[in-house]
């Protein structure tokens, strides 16, 4: 049903003010609406809507002091509903340009006996949780996985084994190679991308990219 109002009470109070052909769904999710002006049908952006997210998400205490846990991250995905994530990761050892190097996701302090997170084991507790629709969708909303990387800008071989994990766990998730890099720069930004091409999808924002060659 391309009208459905089986969502929240919002929408059927927006059709009650603007009429039951004021939207259109998708999976049970706004994905156009009617433009007032030309009364033409228009796409709904991934930027008109209102996302909840988690700073730190994997943390069960302070970041000033804190301590990792896998049952933060869990809460913050079932209990809270997030739909933003943020990791920090570091490298495992001192010698981040060690092959042994691992990445891993603390905070830049942590509690006395604290331990870091494995980045393959939070990617599979975000696949365990982000993807169960709720709110009577037929697929979930967009996922925002904020990867804020804590280590040389030259390593190569941790972000090789990051983009690698990427791969592996979320494959099947990612947007289309058009929005990478934010449009390449150009002018098809992420936020602007229509949130038909969003629902179900993972988007991955870096506070680096990573320019180097990766096969």
């Amino acid at each position: 049903n391309s009208n459905s109002t089986n969502n929240l009470p919002y929408i059927e109070k927006l059709f009650k003010e603007e009429g039951n052909d004021y939207s259109e769904f998708k999976h049970n999710i706004p994905i156009k609406y009617k433009n007032k002006k030309s009364g033409k049908m228009e796409d709904l952006k991934l930027c008109d809507f209102y996302y909840p997210g988690s700073y730190k998400s994997y943390l069960a205490n302070t970041p000033l002091n804190g301590t990792p846990t896998e049952e933060a991250l869990t809460k913050s995905l079932t209990y809270y509903k997030v739909r933003i994530v943020t990791l920090d990761i570091y490298s495992s050892i001192e010698d981040e340009f060690s092959n042994d190097a691992e990445p891993v996701v603390r905070c830049k302090d942590m509690k006395e006996g604290a331990s870091p997170l494995n980045l393959n084991k939070c990617f599979e507790i975000i696949n365990e949780h982000a993807w169960i629709p709720n709110n009577n969708n037929d697929m979930p909303y967009p996922f925002f996985l904020i990867l804020e990387f804590h280590f040389d800008d030259s390593n190569n071989i941790l972000y090789e084994k990051i983009r690698n994990s990427i791969i592996t766990h979320f494959r099947r998730y990612l947007m289309s190679h058009y929005y990478d890099f934010n449009g390449h720069n150009g002018n098809d930004s992420i936020n602007m991308a229509k949130m038909e091409d969003c629902i179900g999808k993972i988007i991955i924002i870096t506070n680096k990219y990573p320019v180097g060659v990766l096969n």
